[in-house]
């Protein structure tokens, strides 16, 4: 999608339900007015006024029960947008509505839908017509990230599982910020609250899979960035990303990539 983050906004009524359909890009959802149950991977999920949610474009997804359903859809490619945030995409508003819940829905998961003030609603609604008018322009990604860290700033859990999905929001922070560091299930559970078993299985059924699971593989891919530098040996990238057995980061990087970080290093 040559980098760009931004494709297209909808701005629309829907009265019917609509046919279940594959998705080629993600797409952020903002509820205007009405109702619809939205149906995503065959899960289905009420849908209420200033509900926001998105879904990946490795999902189907469909509505029924609609009436008088006003909404907002901006399509975007979520790699281009990850790049473009940098740090401002480990923020706990942005795990919980990008990465949680989306993989939630794309795991067949019953999708807690966040909420947004009226004021963010409408602003949203007002990005939808400048975009649905100008198109893909120059400034329309700028346009988009805007709303996006708005909504992201602004958004709050509408259910009584908000307490967990902060937790899940706040560990998934905590190791990509802190993966250098030894970074054990208890010290994650502790952090939340929760007890380490109850921790896992709340992480695991959010994001689908372990909290030590996707610690290595944040390990793994920042380890690919710093081969991609050429700066440092693997030994010391195997440190660099907290991983102390440098035979065992040998292996977990050829599990994950294909090839050895030796391999890759002399790919690139």
């Amino acid at each position: 999608m040559s980098g760009r983050i931004f494709i297209s906004a909808e701005l629309g009524v829907r009265q019917s339900s609509q046919v279940a359909h594959a998705h080629n890009c993600a797409e952020l959802f903002v509820s205007l007015e009405g109702r619809t149950t939205d149906v995503v991977n065959g899960q289905e999920s009420k849908t209420l006024p200033l509900d926001v949610f998105v879904l990946t474009r490795d999902v189907i997804h469909g509505q029924i029960n609609t009436a008088d359903y006003r909404y907002c859809i901006f399509k975007f490619d979520m790699d281009a947008l990850i790049a473009r945030l940098g740090a401002d995409a480990l923020d706990g508003g942005f795990q919980s509505i990008f990465v949680i819940d989306p993989s939630l829905r794309r795991d067949g998961g019953y999708g807690t839908n966040m909420r947004i003030d009226s004021l963010t609603a409408e602003y949203a609604e007002t990005v939808a017509k400048i975009l649905c008018r100008e198109g893909c322009c120059s400034a329309s990604d700028e346009i988009f990230v805007a709303l996006v860290l708005a909504i992201c700033k602004n958004a709050r859990a509408r259910d009584d599982g908000g307490g967990s999905r902060e937790a899940v929001a706040e560990a998934v922070l905590y190791m990509n910020t802190r993966y250098s560091e030894h970074i054990s299930l208890e010290l994650l559970a502790s952090r939340s609250g929760y007890s380490p078993r109850h921790f896992a299985r709340i992480f695991s059924s959010m994001v689908g899979v372990s909290p030590m699971k996707y610690l290595g593989d944040v390990r793994l891919r920042r380890a690919a960035v710093l081969l991609s530098e050429n700066i440092m040996s693997v030994t010391e990238i195997a440190a660099a990303v907290g991983i102390v057995d440098s035979s065992q980061f040998t292996k977990s990087f050829r599990s994950k990539f294909g090839l050895t970080p030796t391999e890759y290093k002399k790919s690139l």
